[in-house]
């Protein structure tokens, strides 16, 4: 057996072993695109994209999300260390006042899956002065086509992106609009497909969407002619 199959094969191995339960599965995708800046007033947007591939390094298709923040949040403020102990109930370092609003939208050969979810974000200033975005993501599966129609699950990004940072400035000062920066992140999926739910139980989904004016965020940085967007939204989730 080659090498490339061994390696091949040990990657749907460790998926399949990461899924809990007969009716999971699960997907783990590598992304490598671009990031967009958009700043509008104080309103911070990032709008990343990207070709997705699979631990084995085969592409299978790609994403694209959108990011908010405010100029004025201090994101190389990190919060202050847990501390112990760590088996039984005791203090936990409470976070959701810094978290940022995230969607993004995930499109394979099989069908597409939408994604939203809270940020947790923060820049690392580097020596050189650069810096180093860095961001984790918890994201619930909010609508699917073709096979993931009806999905439920949750999905997990760990996303960064390094960019020219000037130490002691704001955020507005050092991100223009307009701007492109490399981003690289790792994607993890845990489905449940329809066939596999329960009858639904008509408690509602609903939550509210922003107001506010949003500046087009159509990300740039990749080829249009790979977007397939001619989505099958037959039997497409509603929530």
């Amino acid at each position: 057996m080659s090498e490339n199959k061994e390696f091949e094969m040990g990657s749907g191995l460790f998926e399949l072993a990461s899924a809990e339960g007969p009716y999971e599965e699960v997907i783990i995708v590598r992304s490598l695109g671009t990031a967009k800046i958009f700043v509008n007033g104080k309103t911070l947007y990032i709008s990343p994209n990207g070709k997705l591939h699979r631990l084995t390094g085969k592409r299978v298709g790609w994403y694209s999300g959108v990011f908010k923040s405010t100029i004025d949040d201090p994101l190389t403020v990190f919060p202050p260390p847990p501390s112990g102990p760590y088996n039984k109930p005791s203090p936990i370092p409470d976070f959701r006042k810094r978290l940022h609003p995230t969607k993004a939208i995930f499109k394979f050969p099989d069908g597409t899956i939408e994604t939203a979810g809270p940020a947790n974000s923060y820049v690392i200033p580097l020596k050189d002065n650069t810096a180093q975005l860095v961001i984790s993501i918890a994201m619930v599966i909010g609508k699917g086509t073709g096979r993931y129609a009806g999905a439920r699950g949750t999905v997990s990004s760990l996303g960064a992106t390094w960019f020219p940072y000037i130490p002691g400035q704001t955020l507005a000062k050092s991100l223009k609009t307009g701007a492109l920066f490399e981003a690289k992140g790792v994607h993890g999926f845990r489905i449940t497909l329809a066939k596999y739910q329960a009858e639904p139980t008509g408690e509602s989904c609903d939550y509210e969407e922003e107001d506010d004016k949003i500046e087009d965020t159509d990300s740039s940085g990749y080829d249009d002619a790979e977007q397939d967007d001619s989505d099958n939204d037959e039997g497409e989730d509603e929530c």
